[in-house]
């Protein structure tokens, strides 16, 4: 078994944030010891590999901190960056429900990620920019009565909260979004090397993610389905109409183009066939349905589904 070691955290006054709105990550609540464990083995180590079905329960259930002392998104996290504060890449916003509002992203490559997150229903969660520093060195410029300058503080890219099969704690899964040309610069695996340095140290993995993780195809049929639940508010209160209409287009032997098969299933539930794409989206985020991304989703197409040839 792997030697575990005690790591605290906690305090963050030494902490010295030249952004005023990197002040709602400050941790306030007491100081907590946490057990972290050296086991290289850990739960997750690709995200993408995991295998099996799942269905999110919505809206998810997760601790108001998590091990690193952080707030969980509805305990308002805040990202430690904002869209503007990129240097390369082309910056912008874009909405997420497991975000709870709209996220900066810095670059193409990490709106690609955290669109195709919002589609994973082992994620319940996405936070951005997230704040990460030496908590052993914060604590020696703490003691000498001095603050630790925002230079010192890495801003991780994504952490996804998930929820897995079987385990009744969440797991925290750092991505790093870099393009694959870059990967093997040294420079990138230093930060790299540091990044998962840090994270381990309160049991979260790391993980690596390129262009080549979500293909262009991909990406355009998560935006197409995200396209269709834009308006929609509460998806709790669409979760048995989700089940229900996954249910039927599984079993459905109707042929033809999605647009055609939506349409008359949809009539058999009393909708019109806008409903039926927002139930058809909102069945993909829970999990109750996932498309076959060998395939491209468009609604003169035919349906494929994951599991299901037609």
């Amino acid at each position: 078994m792997a030697q575990r070691s005690r790591v605290i955290f906690g305090d963050t006054t030494g902490l010295q944030f030249e952004n005023p709105k990197l002040k709602t990550a400050k941790r306030t609540r007491p100081l907590v010891e946490y057990l972290s464990s050296d086991d290289e083995n850990t739960p997750v180590q690709r995200l993408r590999n995991l295998g099996g079905e799942t269905v999110l329960e919505w809206p998810p259930v997760v601790p108001d901190f998590d091990p690193r002392g952080h707030r969980s998104v509805r305990n308002n996290y805040r990202p430690g960056k904002n869209a503007k504060a990129s240097k390369t890449g082309l910056p912008g916003y874009v909405y997420s429900h497991k975000a709870a509002g709209n996220v900066p992203f810095h670059s193409n490559l990490e709106e690609r990620l955290i669109i195709a997150l919002e589609l994973c229903p082992y994620v319940v969660e996405i936070r951005v920019q997230y704040p990460e520093w030496d908590e052993a060195r914060l604590v020696r410029i703490v003691e000498q009565g001095g603050r630790m300058s925002k230079s010192e503080i890495m801003t991780l890219d994504i952490v996804a909260t998930l929820k897995l099969p079987g385990c009744a704690e969440p797991k925290y899964h750092v991505i790093s979004g870099k393009p694959s040309s870059l990967v093997e610069k040294p420079e990138n695996q230093r930060r790299h090397s540091r990044e998962r340095d840090a994270v381990c140290s309160w049991d979260a993995t790391h993980e690596v993610m390129t262009e080549l993780t979500v293909s262009y195809s991909e990406h355009g049929s998560n935006l197409l389905l995200l396209a269709f639940m834009r308006d929609v508010k509460n998806i709790e209160d669409w979760t048995d109409s989700a089940k229900a209409f996954a249910n039927a287009l599984k079993r459905t032997r109707i042929r033809g183009s999605l647009d055609r098969v939506l349409n008359i299933v949809s009539r058999r539930f009393n909708w019109d066939i806008n409903t039926g794409y927002r139930i058809f989206s909102i069945a993909h985020f829970l999990g109750y349905l996932a498309w076959d991304h060998n395939y491209k989703l468009a609604i003169d197409r035919p349906m494929m589904l994951k599991g299901i040839r037609r």
